[in-house]
């Protein structure tokens, strides 16, 4: 089935005529926080406690974490091949109704000892089938 509004998935392609200079200012400091992961299915997803202070600034407007998903393989495509698996992160904003998401591909090179590594690793053991979820402890 599909949605006939759906922006999503998307061929994600860099144009250097599309600089974002001024026009998509972001910055972020997600800080510590107790993280509860979903079996989805088709991907993790992955609940935060809400922060103190907003971690995200965008365009001069302060958003807070929703949720963040894990898919593999990617959702999205980049320059029209598919990425290992795709982190998406879902904000909404403090004030007004606006939603931001940050689309992030995921290539596996070197090491897994990264926080995402940890978590995954974790979610998996502590979550394992379709519908089940647990809270996970990470650095």
């Amino acid at each position: 089935m599909s949605c006939q509004t759906a922006t999503s998935p998307v061929n994600i392609v860099k144009h250097e005529a599309e600089k974002c200079d001024l026009k998509c200012d972001f910055s972020f400091q997600y800080g510590t926080t107790s993280v509860r992961a979903y079996n989805e299915g088709d991907h993790f997803s992955f609940a935060f406690d809400k922060s103190v202070n907003p971690p995200v600034l965008y365009n001069s407007e302060k958003y807070d974490v929703d949720r963040m998903r894990l898919y593999q393989p990617s959702l999205h495509t980049w320059h029209g091949q598919k990425a290992k698996a795709e982190l998406i992160i879902e904000h909404s904003a403090v004030t007004g109704a606006g939603s931001l998401m940050v689309c992030i591909p995921v290539e596996t090179k070197g090491t897994q000892n990264g926080v995402l590594d940890a978590m995954v690793s974790q979610a998996g053991s502590t979550a394992p089938t379709d519908g089940s979820s647990a809270t996970i402890a990470i650095p």
